[in-house]
């Protein structure tokens, strides 16, 4: 069975040379009544700037609705899919709510929307709103 932890290793070789990277963050909020978890989040080795993304493998909707909550938490929010989905899905919505658009297709990752710059409420990793990390990227499959 194919899981979205499938599409993770190609969309962390994509990014790993440029940002220091974390799986499965869970977020804590206490201005917020519900607790969040983050699929990948990406923080820019030399500036301050975050990308949040949230992997899906068919269902875009969904996907879209949480990264749009991630996007409180991240300068930049992307949802990642099967390019196949991706190429399928009207850009209009996207480029409307400012969240970007990843395919991930044998190997390789296409943009087919860029993310808009976000305000995050919160900056996960600098003010302590980092509660947990499942799994380290060192422990994780290569």
């Amino acid at each position: 069975m194919v899981s979205e932890r499938s599409l993770y290793p190609q969309i962390i070789n994509h990014f790993s040379e440029k940002y220091d990277i974390l799986e499965e963050v869970h977020t804590q909020n206490e201005d917020v009544f519900y607790r969040k978890r983050i699929d990948i989040l990406l923080k820019k080795k030399r500036r301050n700037e975050t990308i949040a993304i949230e992997v899906k493998l068919t269902d875009w909707t969904k996907a879209l609705k949480q990264a749009i909550l991630n996007s409180s938490y991240s300068d930049y929010s992307y949802v990642a899919l099967p390019y196949d989905i991706s190429e399928k899905i009207d850009k209009i919505i996207f480029v409307n709510s400012g969240i970007g658009l990843l395919g991930v297709y044998k190997g390789t990752l296409k943009y087919m929307v860029k993310a808009k710059k976000s305000i995050p409420i919160r900056r996960l990793i600098n003010n302590g709103h980092v509660s947990k990390v499942q799994r380290p990227r060192s422990q994780n499959r290569k």
